[in-house]
């Protein structure tokens, strides 16, 4: 399956030697993409530059026609992390959404959302591997512990 997993920037107030943006190293959407390219997906990581807004930055990802969209937003990018999403999942109808991280862990009840198709709570690396298995099988995900994913009822 292809699968983007996103990086956002992070704000922060600055100081004379930097400016109001910071690039912290995406550890976590690191550990999710390795166990994932071990098992034979096709995985980038891909993060907006710091010019580059959230329509055109949406453009480029929908341009890869992913399969799944990993997010792991912090609190202070949530917001940023769903719009993102519903940007992409415009352009591209089957792509699933998944956001996994602090905020989603924390904050379950936030996760209700037509942007966010699964939330991944704790620890992400196996249990992402376990939804993408699932999906690229055609198999439901929701036996899968640790997520959190509203129905569809129509």
């Amino acid at each position: 399956m292809k699968i983007i997993l996103i990086n956002l920037f992070a704000p922060f107030a600055g100081s004379k030697y930097t400016s109001g943006l910071t690039h912290l190293e995406p550890i976590g959407l690191e550990y999710v993409g390795a166990v994932a390219h071990r098992n034979g997906h096709d995985v980038r990581i891909l993060s907006p530059s710091p010019s580059e807004d959230l329509i055109a930055f949406s453009k480029r990802v929908g341009k890869l026609n992913p399969d799944i969209v990993g997010i792991g937003p912090a609190t202070y990018n949530f917001n940023q992390a769903k719009m993102l999403s519903r940007l992409v999942k415009s352009q591209c109808k089957h792509t699933v959404a998944i956001f996994g991280g602090y905020h989603v862990t924390a904050l379950p009840e936030e996760v209700a959302d037509p942007a966010i198709d699964i939330a991944i709570q704790g620890e992400g690396e196996n249990t992402f591997s376990r939804i993408v298995s699932f999906l690229q099988r055609g198999i439901s995900y929701e036996s899968v512990s640790g997520i959190s994913y509203c129905k569809n009822e129509g």
